[in-house]
């Protein structure tokens, strides 16, 4: 294979990779609820299952809060209080609007 027939693999190859690094900086939100929304989601309702009423928890890594947010009645129910960080500002972003959707602002 000559040089001058692989400049067009390379540059498909490339375009490829620039492609799957937009879409994963630019979709890792939606990424994160199709992978991993169900595993957390269980693992917060165990956590919360074992929390007494009016408990504090700091989430570190809390993504775009869907995961715990699926259980906003029990927060609410039990005032739990979640204060979640993570350090991607694109699920900060997503977290601080599922928050206001779900009308979770007291209690994470």
């Amino acid at each position: 294979m000559s040089n001058s027939s692989l400049v067009p693999l390379v540059t498909a190859s490339a375009l490829g990779a620039l492609t799957l690094i937009y879409v994963v900086r630019t979709k890792s939100s939606a990424i994160y609820d199709l992978l991993i929304l169900r595993m957390t989601s269980l693992w917060y309702a165990t956590v919360l299952s074992k929390l007494s009423n009016g408990s504090k928890v700091l989430d570190i890594g809390i993504g775009n809060a869907s995961s715990l947010l699926v259980h906003t009645a029990e927060l609410k129910a039990k005032d739990i209080t979640f204060c979640g960080v993570d350090y991607t500002r694109e699920y900060v972003e997503a977290a601080q609007e599922n928050i206001k959707k779900n009308k979770a602002e007291d209690n994470v």
